[in-house]
């Protein structure tokens, strides 16, 4: 289920390049919100994704083979490497489950303290987490 949703993310990425986030296109956007019907997207298998609208699928599965373009591996090493710049940040990562849970204190951080690697690093785990919140709504 979440490999899933990590693929899913990061192949409807706008530019494939995961290193500067997320970035969902307006026509992504604007199809999904004319659905009919409401959608768990965590409960779609692959080729349900693919058959669920033509505009998304045109932008997950650019090649056509009929599978996503960010396969299971990719996105779960992805993922990973996420979370492993916020623990060798010093941000308590928990993630011994299929969920990792992460404990992020803002009080303790001003925006001006934060050095560039650090920003970065939240606003890639931030977009992934945002947009899989927003899928889930």
């Amino acid at each position: 289920m979440l490999t899933t949703i990590l693929q899913l993310l990061q192949s409807v990425d706008e530019d494939s390049n995961l290193t500067n986030g997320i970035q969902i296109p307006d026509s992504v956007v604007d199809a999904l919100s004319s659905l009919t019907e409401e959608v768990n997207v965590s409960e779609l298998t692959v080729d349900e994704l693919l058959a669920l609208n033509d505009t998304l699928k045109a932008q997950i599965d650019k090649d056509g083979d009929g599978k996503l373009d960010v396969d299971e591996v990719k996105a779960r090493n992805h993922f990973k490497a996420s979370l492993d710049s916020l623990k060798d940040l010093g941000y308590d990562v928990v993630d011994g489950s299929e969920t990792p849970e992460i404990n992020i204190d803002p009080s303790k951080y001003s925006l001006y303290e934060l050095s560039d690697e650090l920003k970065e690093a939240i606003t890639r785990i931030t977009d992934e987490e945002k947009v899989s919140f927003d899928l889930y709504r």
